[in-house]
């Protein structure tokens, strides 16, 4: 959820930092299916975070049907199997959003966890490791 709200968020952003500027516009033209297919992953994160896991399923089955690779869906079903205990098939979607985007950090966090959950400790620890590559920052010790 937050990787898709990150997402808008940088388009926007964009958007209108590049107009503010008054150098050449960028228009996104979205087509309407994607918008349908976000709001339905968008829909299926509350509905997860709710507790309704049916209904995130539900929305989820719909946009997958669709657009078998499109990865903020693939998220969110690794989330669902991973609320379920189901961690291979977890560990099989973050895969695969990974492979299209090995820089979404919600998933390396996501299959990080799921393979602490599995027993994979080295795995975990290489996820883990990763993650501080892609967000290094300076710790500061409360006391120090």
């Amino acid at each position: 959820m937050k990787g898709v709200r990150l997402l808008a968020l940088f388009v926007v952003t964009f958007t209108l930092a590049t107009v503010a500027d008054g150098s050449v516009p960028i228009i996104v033209a979205t087509p309407q299916r994607m918008r349908a297919a976000m709001k339905l992953v968008t829909d299926a994160q509350d509905l997860l975070e709710k507790g309704d896991v049916a209904g995130a399923k539900r929305n989820v089955d719909a946009v997958l049907q669709r657009d078998p690779t499109f990865w903020p869906a693939l998220y969110v079903r690794a989330q669902i199997c991973s609320h379920e205990g189901k961690y291979e098939l977890a560990l099989k979607d973050c895969n695969e959003t990974l492979r299209q985007d090995r820089s979404v950090v919600e998933v390396v966090l996501l299959r990080a966890n799921t393979n602490a959950r599995l027993g994979k400790y080295a795995e975990a620890l290489r996820e883990f490791d990763h993650l501080i590559s892609l967000h290094p920052r300076n710790v500061t010790l409360a006391g120090r």
